[in-house]
């Protein structure tokens, strides 16, 4: 019937959509793949950092005053803490452009499937205007044009019988 086919259709259309949408965010994702993969480097080298930091503050600790290690632990702290502050910042960033791209293009598969639905909607409502018109002027016929002829873009006409009722 015509509404399988328009449904077909429409999944059809969706699927589609859903292929270029994934296509569309395969770049972002990847451009956020690398991005984490230079977050978890830079972090594995800050760890670093901060063990062999860590280990000459206990050396110092013990040549030199109480004071000083407590100055160095507090630099490696702010140090750490500016890094971190840093690394999310950057991370949450790169989310938001991630995001906004995504919705982006969801808003946009959005907006072209809701065009072609109420495009279908309103050539399907001719049609069966068209029948009704036909079938009142008593010229709805088997042969009919509007029986035999599928609608542009693929929709098939309107299923009636040659009494004008609606074929199940």
């Amino acid at each position: 019937s015509a509404r399988e086919q328009i449904a077909g259709q429409l999944d059809a259309r969706a699927a589609d959509l859903e292929g270029r949408h994934d296509g569309q965010l395969e770049p972002v994702r990847g451009e956020a793949k690398e991005l984490a993969e230079r977050l978890e480097k830079a972090a594995a080298e800050a760890r670093r950092d901060l063990a062999e930091t860590q280990k000459f503050v206990e050396k110092i600790s013990q040549e030199l005053e109480p004071q000083m290690r407590a100055r160095l632990e507090d630099s490696v702290s702010r140090a750490v803490a500016e890094f971190e502050g840093s690394a999310a910042r950057v991370s949450d960033r790169q989310l938001v452009r991630l995001m906004e791209g995504s919705q982006a293009v969801t808003r946009e598969a959005s907006a072209q499937l809701e065009a072609r639905t109420g495009y279908l909607a309103a050539l399907h409502d001719w049609q069966v205007a068209r029948a009704g018109l036909e079938r009142a002027a008593g010229s709805l016929k088997a042969d009919s044009p509007v029986i035999r002829q599928p609608a542009t873009s693929g929709v098939s006409a309107v299923g009636l019988t040659t009494q004008g009722a609606e074929a199940p």
